[in-house]
């Protein structure tokens, strides 16, 4: 962006433009820069948020999410899961309360980070800080913070979109417009917690390229097996 506008300033010069023109020009690129940080924010926030900061906004974001869990009748067993509690009223599996989801979200949280940590030690990365990765981590769980907080709300706006029996109304669900609405939120989120959850890796360890790719995907899978394990454990009395 600075090469553009030192390239209208040459155009200033040069007499190519005029002052009216180049004032014009530099706006509409300040303008473009702006967009173009706030889609960076949502998508890689590490950059400006990281370290003590990020860890202790993560912090915050599991205990809000556990809470809100509760009101949004979900489930957390997995670093993916935001499982509807609903789906398994048939069995017998706890209702989930605050201090399963606040278990269930700490799993999640030091699986993957241990398993990010894991992977810049087999990958000699240097220089790293452990705080990092817990921050980025617990940081990086947002997206699912912002789809609970939607599920909430569709309870509280229309409890029948969301208490089905999965088994035999899966086919109708799928097929009005507010279960589209609401398998479209689900599909975003989890779209953007893997796009998140690879930048807190990057970002915290310093990989690139196919180190990035093989780190990632190992990671991701060996710790949503082990979340999932446990989380799924602590559902049952």
């Amino acid at each position: 962006m600075n090469i553009e506008k030192q390239k209208l300033a040459d155009m200033l010069d040069e007499k190519k433009i005029t002052k009216e023109d180049y004032q014009l020009l530099v706006h509409a690129l300040d303008k473009q820069e702006s967009k173009r940080s706030l889609v960076a924010l949502f998508i890689n926030p590490f950059q400006k948020i990281a370290g003590q900061t990020a860890l202790l906004a993560g912090l915050v974001i599991i205990v809000v999410m556990s809470y809100m869990g509760v009101v949004a009748d979900v489930y957390y067993a997995g670093i993916f899961d935001c499982l509807n509690a609903a789906n398994l009223k048939h069995t017998q599996a706890i209702k989930p309360n605050f201090s399963l989801l606040l278990t269930q979200n700490v799993i999640n949280w030091l699986s993957l980070s241990a398993t990010f940590i894991l992977s810049a030690i087999i990958f000699k990365q240097k220089r790293f800080r452990v705080i990092d990765f817990l921050g980025t981590v617990a940081f990086s769980r947002f997206p699912t913070l912002i789809l609970t907080t939607f599920i909430a709300i569709v309870w509280a706006a229309n409890p029948s979109l969301l208490d089905f029996d999965v088994t035999k109304t899966t086919f109708q669900y799928h097929f009005n417009i507010s279960g589209t609405l609401i398998d479209f939120m689900w599909q975003f989120c989890y779209a953007w917690q893997i796009t998140i959850y690879l930048f807190a890796l990057k970002e915290s360890s310093g990989l690139n390229g196919t180190k990035l790719w093989i780190a990632f995907v190992v990671s991701v899978f060996t710790a949503d097996q082990f979340s999932h394990l446990l989380g799924t454990y602590l559902m049952w009395p």
